[in-house]
């Protein structure tokens, strides 16, 4: 439903007129949740061979943040321009294909830099768990 490319007129569902705001608060939450994995890790003790990947996956973190936020950004302007200028412009209701596919395009970078992360953290303890 959340990437459904139309907003149905007159209706008052708020998964189906909303649906901008709520994948604009599920980014927000995405990056908060970032942000306090990220404080979380740092106050933590580790060994020196645990601490470099520690520090690295932190650092993957702080990469992804500005992702999350800038669809944030994206899908909340975008719900405020759908507001108000498809009621004036209707024909701008064509045009509501490009925020789904750039939030498709935005998650896929997400996964993608997540999946690397994984791959570093498991080939980690594959060399390091016979030690």
């Amino acid at each position: 439903m959340m990437m459904s490319t139309l907003m149905p007129r007159g209706s008052r569902l708020p998964m189906l007129s909303s649906w901008y705001l709520v994948a604009g608060l599920h980014a927000v939450f995405g990056a908060l949740a970032m942000q306090n994995l990220r404080s979380k890790l740092a106050s933590g003790r580790y060994s020196p061979a645990l601490g470099g990947l520690v520090e690295s996956f932190r650092a993957g973190l702080r990469r992804n943040m500005p992702f999350a936020g800038a669809g944030a950004a994206i899908v909340f302007s975008a719900g405020i321009a759908t507001r108000y200028l498809v009621p004036r412009f209707p024909a701008l209701e064509r045009w509501q294909v490009i925020v789904p596919l750039a939030m498709l395009a935005n998650v896929i970078i997400v996964i993608r830099a997540m999946d690397r992360d994984r791959s570093r953290i498991l080939t980690f303890f594959r060399t390091h768990s016979g030690q």
